[in-house]
């Protein structure tokens, strides 16, 4: 899905005609290395939720914020042989497991990292860059997204994996990497047209100055 977003996006009539002006700052560079490992998080973020997905685990963890009343839920032999006592759901035909119960822990830890990362981020950007608007939309749309995302991944639990909102949460998901991923395109392919301020204080030439 990123490869066909990026070559529509490298064949585009925006592509060929943009022309961004202005100084990359440091503070610039430092949120196109955000964004490139963030979109990696949510790549890897995606990849659980799929093998959560696969494994039938996604009801492994029937409550939330909370999980089996705790923090972090027992994974004994015994907590998950009462977990599987408890469960209620129809659709439920494979055993809930301890890997299981641990691979959602895990997406979710990861979700609320996401969550935080995209509010600083914001803010960041709020702070440091606040005439960028290339920055200043991708980083409001991102908190946005992720925003929705956590919604649907709680939604989903408390409806008990709810069919519509399970593939809607996917979708998002989906969206979020895409939206992520192409925003490290752009800051890294506007500093190469643009250039910048190196260490020395001297301004790198634009991209069609050096080609010409």
């Amino acid at each position: 899905f990123v490869l066909m977003v990026s070559l529509a996006l490298f064949t585009s009539n925006f592509w060929k005609q943009w022309n961004p002006s202005g100084i990359i700052s440091e503070s610039s560079r430092r949120l196109r290395v955000c964004f490139l490992i963030l979109s990696g998080v949510i790549l890897a973020q995606l990849m659980i939720g799929a093998t959560m997905r696969h494994q039938h685990a996604g009801l492994a963890i029937p409550d939330f914020p909370l999980a089996y009343g705790k923090v972090w839920p027992d994974t004994s032999a015994e907590a998950i042989a009462r977990y599987n006592h408890a469960r209620t759901e129809t659709t439920g035909v494979d055993p809930i497991r301890a890997s299981g119960v641990i691979l959602q822990m895990v997406h979710r830890g990861m979700a609320y990292g996401i969550f935080a990362a995209a509010i600083a981020l914001f803010g960041f950007v709020r702070k440091q860059l606040k005439a960028d608007r290339l920055a200043l939309r991708a980083t409001a749309f991102l908190l946005g997204f992720v925003c929705v995302q956590v919604a649907l991944g709680a939604a989903t639990i408390w409806t008990a994996k709810s069919a519509d909102i399970a593939t809607t949460h996917v979708a998002v998901g989906a969206l979020t990497l895409v939206l992520s991923s192409v925003t490290t395109i752009l800051l890294f392919a506007r500093e190469a047209r643009v250039g910048t301020i190196t260490k020395a204080g001297f301004a790198a030439r634009p991209m069609e100055a050096v080609r010409a």
